[in-house]
């Protein structure tokens, strides 16, 4: 099994261009309140959703609500966030607008800023998650866990989670396969060559040890504000966990929101992983979550470059280099783009890719549909060839990035830098297994 799992947040429906479909989607608790989702017609609306799952985000206890209003908002309508209940939407009371604009006053005193630590609060939260995901028809379930942020941290405040979670799932939602989350601060990964981090060691060992159907991996970008994994022992540590996970018998290994990286873990050993284009679904930083000022504007990704390009200038100075044919990608939603380019035309000749705030809908279809399409081309070829596959597409990525970088200043969102760390952790990773 080699999956791809689109995000969903408050805005389920795929944009509108996506070639191919997705195998299946994940669902935010952070981008949608409970009992808006309860009312969805997801099935009907959303056919990419028939295979589902519902990450219940525990890992985001520790948000600050008084400049995280909105995510704390929707969170808290969640009862592992809410304890008592008390918080709930009730449709005899207000409408979700009222709910909304009252719990959102309070939510600096309602949020409780931290995980419930008494054993009876933590079965109950666990309880809750594992009760809405069997109402939301789950194709398996995501048990909760917190947040590792500290590579000296003691793991056991997960692993209480851990245990409790698949006890309680088993005996209340037999049959379906029990997802631990395993989520874990790059904090903890990068200041280590992953070969020697104890860390690492640690986790697989007690989540192997506990014979889980599944793990659900999320990593924290808390030392990188970029939207690609660049530090080595970060794309490293996450490659090697996968392969711990696998090799000690994990069934199901879900990497998500770790942007393209999840991508690369296929070549580790991972079977499905989820990744968006919305900065919200494509990495977990934690300082995303605060409310200011500003609207996503287009890019153009390219699989061959393993990056992607800003829309204002970098792409008209790449083609004006004479290397566009190298790094295109062609996918329905880029074609009106790739004809302008061939006609000797700039970006700003092709309405649905100009610079532009809010104007992604063409760049979010070309994205998921590369991500469905390299995704299916890495289910079809035999395990023993996805490695090398991976490091042939690094290779080749890392030249075209060099000689992107070598046509002038680039905008940062245009991600050329983060190719060479890629292989060298990918190298250093075959090396080692």
């Amino acid at each position: 099994m080699i999956d791809y799992f689109a995000c969903a947040r408050f805005q389920m429906a795929l944009p509108r261009g996506v070639a191919g479909d997705p195998d299946g989607g994940v669902i935010f608790a952070a981008g949608i309140p409970s009992h808006t989702l309860s009312r969805r017609k997801i099935d009907k609306t959303c056919p990419h959703l028939k295979r589902r799952l519902f990450d219940p985000q525990l890992y985001l206890a520790g948000l600050d609500a008084s400049i995280c209003p909105g995510a704390c908002t929707n969170l808290i309508s969640y009862r592992w966030f809410s304890g008592n209940g008390n918080n709930q939407y009730e449709s005899k009371k207000h409408t979700q607008l009222e709910w909304k604009a009252a719990i959102r006053k309070r939510i600096v005193n309602l949020w409780p800023g931290a995980i419930p630590t008494e054993p009876g609060s933590v079965d109950a939260a666990i309880s809750d998650a594992i009760a809405l995901q069997n109402a939301l028809e789950c194709e398996a379930i995501i048990l909760p866990a917190p947040l590792t942020t500290e590579p000296t941290q003691d793991y056991g405040e997960s692993l209480e989670w851990i245990d409790r979670g698949l006890r309680i799932a088993r005996d209340s939602a037999p049959g379906f396969d029990r997802l631990v989350t395993i989520a874990l601060s790059d904090s903890c990964l990068r200041g280590s060559n992953p070969k020697a981090n104890t860390m690492l060691d640690l986790v697989v060992d007690q989540i192997t040890a506990r014979e889980p159907e599944g793990a659900y991996v999320v990593v924290e970008q808390a030392s990188e504000e970029g939207y690609y994994i660049t530090h080595s022992n970060t794309v490293g540590a996450l490659l090697q966990l996968v392969k711990g996970l696998r090799d000690g018998g994990i069934r199901r290994i879900h990497v998500s929101l770790a942007g393209t990286t999840g991508f690369l873990t296929l070549g580790a050993g991972a079977t499905d992983w989820s990744a968006g284009w919305y900065r919200s679904t494509r990495r977990l930083r934690l300082v995303d979550f605060e409310e200011h000022e500003g609207r996503a504007v287009p890019t153009y990704y390219s699989h061959p470059l393993a990056g992607e390009l800003h829309l204002e200038r970098d792409l008209d100075a790449v083609v004006a280099s004479g290397l566009f044919s190298e790094i295109e990608d062609r996918t329905p939603a880029a074609q009106g783009l790739l004809r302008a380019v061939a006609q000797g035309k700039p970006v700003a000749a092709v309405p649905n890719w100009q610079h532009r705030i809010g104007n992604v809908t063409a760049a979010r279809a070309h994205f998921k549909s590369a991500m469905i399409r390299e995704t299916h081309r890495v289910r079809d070829l035999p395990d023993s060839a996805r490695a090398t596959h991976m490091k042939s597409w690094l290779s080749n990525a890392v030249d075209l990035a060099a000689r992107v970088r070598e046509i002038g200043p680039l905008n940062a969102r245009s991600a050329n830098r983060h190719q060479p760390a890629w292989l060298k952790a990918f190298e250093e990773f075959l090396a080692a297994t």
